[in-house]
């Protein structure tokens, strides 16, 4: 592995188990049943604020795009196997300009529907927003919602099997 600190494991597309690494730079690896085999991500590379979160640093998504949570904002990939990400470059860049309460990405979730939830992390305020899969319109929760207007981080999704969304915060 390209570091000993395993943030994330996914699998991919081909069925491999792929770790992402951090910290200090962000590196993903694929098993290929005898070693981990590094892949690039320049992309992600070229940040100057890979992101810091833990658990799920890419999320590859129903219809097989990959999203990468960064300290710059939500970097969404065309669908590919990991290796085509070697190559790519983001389709879409979600941050405060699309209405997030920050650049600083801490957490994702897709659910039944396809949706992607995202969970942020500020000094001035964290925040709780959902993404439209058909428009890429992003929905933010607040106050409004019955949310306090200081959210704690967001540490967990999980969807019922009536399709209700649930999200553990760091107090809650």
């Amino acid at each position: 592995l390209p570091s000993d600190r395993v943030s994330s494991l996914f699998i991919s597309r081909r069925g491999e188990l792929c770790a992402v690494t951090l910290p200090f730079a962000f590196k993903v690896a694929c098993f290929d049943g005898a070693r981990f085999e590094p892949n690039r991500v320049p992309a992600v590379e070229r940040l100057k604020d890979p992101g810091w979160g833990w658990s799920q640093l890419m999320l590859q998504d129903r219809r097989g795009r990959r999203w990468v949570p960064t300290g710059e904002g939500l970097l969404q990939f065309s669908s590919g196997d990991v290796d085509s990400l070697a190559t790519a470059q983001p389709v879409a860049v979600y941050g405060v300009a699309d209405g997030l309460r920050s650049n600083n990405i801490f957490r994702l979730f897709e659910d039944g529907r396809g949706a992607i939830w995202v969970g942020t992390f500020a000094d001035e305020g964290n925040g709780l927003a959902r993404i439209d899969p058909e428009t890429g319109r992003v929905r933010v929760f607040g106050p409004a919602d019955g949310l306090p207007s200081q959210l704690p981080i967001v540490h967990a999704f999980a969807e019922d099997r009536t399709g209700a969304v649930w999200i553990g915060f760091e107090q809650g």
